[in-house]
């Protein structure tokens, strides 16, 4: 996902009603004691946290509807060897969008993709978009810190960080899309001591210093910048070892890199004196296109109906996004495997499932389809084990009355609240079976080891390719992992990624996508059953909450759009257009 320091951190909400009620509700919104994300490592108590799920208390084995239906036969044909292997070769490039490694990548997940015969049958198709970039392509090709003494000698301890490989730890010490450089100078570590031909040493964010800088002369910056919450759970300080991957404003020209507290420390040691420290940054920038894949498997009644599965191939590292990439590259082969051998029959809709730059590879894949799109689940972070970053698998739901204010269960994670109008909001079930679908996938694999999965739900907060959809007016949920403490850092490798998280997470959103596209009549009652034990805990929380009887009625609308909007899926028939809450008509709580 996009990192934390360009965007919001609080809830700005255009909505004179959310507006009213933010006071009543942020006293009840989940505590402690109901699962909050604030903690650095909460214990883990396993199943969903979150509104439960027709049949998911009963003990009894689940009829075969709804994701259910997909998801024994996915997990048992996931091959996590070999979406690891695909994660590994992923993660060793560095991959800014359109660089030399995001090539590489996009060459792994093709390969992937064309090995498991999308593009050479029937149905199965596989597309590669290319389109110009409006800036070149940037690669990192080596970088070094260097501590200087005397009149050009330099100190022993000499250098204090540096890479040579695109898989190097400190590959991240350029910030991305930084100039070029090969240059000396004095280290100053407060913005008024900046005078011309100094280097700013500083903890903010390049992005926030750089223009100020560059005024007062200063020839580059270098930061230790660190997302507030990226704090390492186990009580080691890995993350003060950790460098930010962080980018400039476009169009600057000033050199800028990133480290780690403790090399930060180490330039402090250098700089003492008259001592000043050397910057060596190497870049390759190119014209070329940016590739976005898109592997479809076709639907049979309603093939010009779609689903789309986004997962980005650019990223910080393994967790963002090497592995969600490999992780739904090989459930959409086991799907498609066992839609060959008949195992799975074909969907109804069309799936597509993509692969590019996040942020606008939904988009590119939107833009470019000649289809309706019905819905958008997005895999970003799908892959963080528990035990090594504290994260465990979330889903964001898309716009609903929860992203205008969070009553109990629901409550918001450290990357903050973001901003929606109620008039925007869609009803829809999209968030429903995908609550179901993990909780199918929970039930699945404690009868397969007889450990637990732990997962809860969150309200919107934004930042990555879910957004695209939901400002098109499409439903769009995101899975992810969070807080994970090397999250946009160089930290954040395969070390951290765990395969049996990485098999489930990627199994519940291809099942919850299938679900979607191959909808049937079969699946409503299990659909309404679970709609109304969350209407139920929606309305109860308004009571409990005492907040105005505005909320009540958006609440109400969005359960009547959403049941409408799961009739008209699972009986085939076009989806019910909405113009917004506010043009719903209020139905009466007994419903």
């Amino acid at each position: 996902m996009n990192p934390l320091d360009h965007r919001p951190s609080a809830l700005a909400i255009p909505s004179s009603l959310a507006l009213a009620l933010l006071g009543a509700a942020c006293s009840s919104s989940g505590g402690a004691d109901q699962g909050s994300l604030s903690g650095n490592l909460a214990r883990r108590i396993g199943g969903h946290i979150g509104p439960a799920v027709a049949d998911s208390k009963s003990g009894a084995p689940k009829d075969a509807s709804g994701p259910h239906r997909f998801i024994p036969s996915l997990l048992g044909i996931f091959e996590s060897g070999a979406a690891m292997a695909v994660a590994t070769d992923i993660d060793e490039h560095y991959r800014a969008p359109g660089s030399d490694g995001y090539e590489a990548a996009m060459d792994s997940v093709l390969a992937g993709l064309y090995g498991a015969g999308f593009g050479a049958e029937p149905g199965f198709e596989l597309k590669v978009i290319a389109k110009p970039m409006s800036s070149p392509a940037w690669t990192p090709l080596s970088a070094e810190i260097n501590g200087v003494s005397g009149e050009g000698g330099r100190a022993q301890n000499d250098p204090i960080a540096l890479f040579e490989e695109e898989s190097d730890p400190f590959r991240l010490l350029m910030a991305e899309g930084s100039a070029p450089c090969n240059l000396r100078g004095a280290a100053v570590f407060e913005m008024d001591d900046v005078l011309p031909g100094t280097i700013l040493v500083t903890d903010k964010s390049v992005r926030n210093v750089e223009q100020e800088a560059a005024e007062k002369g200063a020839v580059a910056v270098v930061s230790s910048y660190q997302l507030a919450y990226c704090v390492d759970p186990t009580g080691r300080a890995r993350h003060l070892d950790a460098i930010y991957h962080g980018s400039v404003r476009p169009g600057s020209t000033l050199p800028s890199f990133y480290v780690s507290p403790r090399i930060k420390a180490s330039i402090e040691r250098a700089s003492q004196g008259r001592g000043e420290i050397e910057l060596i940054g190497r870049v390759k920038t190119e014209v070329r296109d940016l590739r976005t894949a898109i592997a479809t498997i076709r639907g049979t009644e309603r093939p010009a109906e779609a689903v789309y599965v986004v997962s980005a191939v650019s990223g910080a590292g393994a967790n963002d996004n090497a592995a969600g990439a490999a992780g739904i590259l090989e459930a959409a082969r086991g799907f498609k495997r066992l839609i060959s051998s008949g195992q799975l029959e074909r969907p109804r809709r069309t799936i597509h499932f993509v692969f590019g730059k996040e942020a606008e590879a939904g988009g590119t894949a939107l833009d470019e389809m000649d289809d309706t799109p019905v819905a958008g689940v997005v895999a970003d972070m799908i892959s963080a084990s528990y035990e090594q970053t504290g994260a465990i698998c979330l889903l964001e739901r898309g716009w609903d009355p929860g992203a205008l204010v969070a009553l109990h269960p629901d409550s918001h994670t450290p990357w903050g609240a973001g901003s929606v109008a109620e008039e925007d909001i869609l009803p829809n079930g999209l968030s429903l079976i995908l609550r179901e679908s993990l909780v199918d996938v929970g039930e699945e694999i404690a009868a397969e080891s007889g450990a637990p999965w732990s997962t809860r739900e969150h309200p919107w907060e934004g930042g990555s390719d879910h957004d695209t959809f939901l400002g098109r007016g499409i439903p769009a949920a995101l899975v992810w992992h969070f807080t994970d403490f090397a999250y946009s850092t160089s930290l954040d490798r395969m070390s951290n990624v765990d395969p049996d998280e990485l098999r489930r997470t990627s199994v519940a959103i291809v099942a919850a996508a299938a679900a979607v596209a191959d909808a049937r009549p079969s699946d409503l009652s299990s659909y309404l059953e679970s709609l109304a034990i969350e209407r139920d805990v929606r309305l109860s929380a308004v009571t409990a909450s005492d907040a105005d009887q505005g909320l009540r009625v958006l609440w109400t609308d969005w359960f009547a759009g959403a049941d409408q909007w799961l009739r008209a899926l699972t009986a085939g028939t076009p989806l019910p257009e909405f113009d917004g809450l506010r043009s719903l008509d209020s139905i009466e709580e007994g419903r």
